[in-house]
C-alpha cells in the first residue's frame, strides 16, 4: 500500500508542494512551503500571503503582483562563464520574471512579493564574491531595500507602529 501526500500550493509562489517539503505553522494552520526563500519571506510578513477575518484577503490572494525592474552595474568585467552561472543563480530565485547578465551589468525584473533587491545581491555575493561599491552605490542601495521594506510592509497590513510611512 503507497502513501498518498496531498498537495498543497506554497502560499508564495503558488508551487505544488507536498507533506514532505518544508512547512511552518502560522494561526494553527499548517503551510508549506517550496523552498527555504519562501518560508522565509512567508515568515517576515505572513499578512502577504495569508488574509485576516478583520482586514480581508492578503495581497497574494488579491492575486497582486508588485513588479520591480532594476540595472545594477558591476564593477568588474565578467567572463562569459561567470555570466551564465550568475544569470541561473538569480533566474533560480521565486519571483525572478528576467534576467540578463552582460560583462559589467545585471538587468533584472521581479516580484517583490516573492524576492527582494536583497535577497538578489545576496546570490551575486554569495556567486560572485563581495560587490566593491562607492558611497552612492551603498546609498542606492540602501533606499531601494528600504523603499521595497516599506513598500511590503504597507502591503502586509502593518500598524502605523511598523516603523514605515
Amino acid at each position: 500500500m503507497s502513501l498518498v501526500h496531498p498537495v498543497k500550493k506554497c502560499p508564495v509562489c503558488d508551487m505544488d508542494v507536498t507533506e514532505n517539503e518544508i512547512a511552518l505553522y502560522y494561526r494553527g494552520i499548517e503551510f508549506r512551503f517550496c523552498s527555504e526563500q519562501c518560508r522565509k519571506r512567508f515568515d517576515r510578513r505572513p499578512h502577504l500571503f495569508v488574509g485576516d477575518p478583520r482586514l480581508g484577503k492578503s495581497e497574494k490572494q488579491k492575486g497582486t503582483v508588485v513588479k520591480k525592474a532594476h540595472k545594477i552595474k558591476l564593477k568588474v568585467l565578467l567572463d562569459l562563464a561567470t555570466q551564465k552561472l550568475l544569470a541561473a543563480e538569480i533566474g533560480a530565485l521565486m519571483g525572478i520574471e528576467s534576467v540578463e547578465v552582460n560583462q559589467d551589468e545585471i538587468t533584472l525584473v521581479y516580484d517583490l512579493l516573492q524576492v527582494s533587491m536583497e535577497d538578489i545581491e545576496n546570490v551575486i555575493i554569495q556567486a560572485q564574491g563581495h560587490l566593491k561599491q562607492t558611497m552612492t552605490d551603498k546609498l542606492r542601495k540602501g533606499l531601494i531595500q528600504y523603499s521595497e521594506e516599506c513598500e511590503l510592509d504597507n502591503l502586509a497590513h502593518l500598524s502605523k507602529d511598523s516603523g514605515c510611512h
